[in-house]
């Protein structure tokens, strides 16, 4: 993230010198202009075009990389310069923003996995003995002292104390918990020591349930991404094909109309046409 940040801050830099060259009239060619927003387009890009050519290499074409790719490379064609720059560069913001959030979840779901219980108090005939939370079986006593996660789903049939529920709930009081209470895995027990009847399996206890959803979450795709899967497969060359048409058929149809000029229009077509907000959006 840090890199991307510096990537995009020289990106930016470069690019707003160019510019303001350009508003100034400092170059002396147009060759040099274009070398001076190719920098920053590199710079910012690069990433974006590298993902293009090995996604055509492997097969699959048509994706906003490559519509991102041909749209800003075309606008350097018709001398668009800092259209080029400016259409990747907002593109990257997007994706950086994109890849935070996911980072905050991340996070978010190593703390939740915290909440996994390492083992449990069984009352057994010889004593108390520290098991793992699969061995515990329904009906069975474990303890609880404080400062321990509670294992198993069950019912407090000793004592009293009070527990941290926040990973389940949100809730950042504690609740109060004594005999006939129902206690939920996942929490932590606060203060006094508590003995808990099992009612359900380690498998089907709330924490375990909870990291399962959390595990099988990243390997099923929602319904709108599955729809998007299909609907990108159409829609992308489509966008191309209709491009194409727009740079081409006008010039030989239309008396004195410039094929720079429908070249542009087909270029801002396709940029204005990239799926990616709604890409984005999944």
């Amino acid at each position: 993230m840090r890199k991307r940040l510096i990537r995009l801050g020289a990106g930016a830099v470069l690019f707003a010198a160019a510019a303001a060259a350009t508003y100034m009239r400092a170059f002396e060619s147009q060759i040099l202009e274009a070398a001076a927003f190719l920098i920053p387009y590199i710079i910012v890009g690069y990433k974006v075009i590298f993902k293009a050519v090995r996604n055509i290499l492997n097969g699959k074409i048509f994706d906003e990389n490559f519509l991102m790719a041909v749209a800003t490379m075309g606008a350097f064609v018709v001398g668009d310069y800092p259209e080029a720059v400016a259409v990747m560069f907002f593109y990257q913001v997007g994706e950086l923003f994109e890849d935070y959030a996911v980072g905050k979840s991340r996070k978010s779901i190593a703390q939740l996995m915290n909440i996994r219980p390492d083992y449990a108090n069984l009352k057994t005939e010889k004593g108390v003995e520290k098991v793992s939370p699969e061995q515990v079986k329904v009906g069975d006593i474990i303890v609880i002292r404080p400062g321990e996660k509670v294992p198993l789903d069950g019912i407090v049939v000793s004592g009293h104390s009070t527990v941290d529920t926040a990973a389940l709930t949100g809730e950042s009081l504690p609740r109060d918990v004594s005999e006939g209470n129902e206690i939920l895995s996942g929490c932590i027990n606060l203060s006094g020591l508590i003995e808990v009847r099992t009612e359900k399996e380690f498998g089907q206890s709330t924490v375990s349930r909870i990291l399962e959803l959390v595990e099988n979450a990243t390997s099923q795709k929602a319904k709108t991404e599955n729809f998007i899967t299909r609907f990108a497969a159409v829609y992308t060359p489509a966008v191309v094909g209709a491009a194409v048409i727009l740079a081409v058929i006008p010039p030989l149809v239309i008396e004195d109309a410039a094929f720079s000029d429908w070249a542009y229009r087909a270029l801002s077509f396709l940029v204005v046409s990239c799926p990616c907000a709604l890409v984005i959006s999944v």
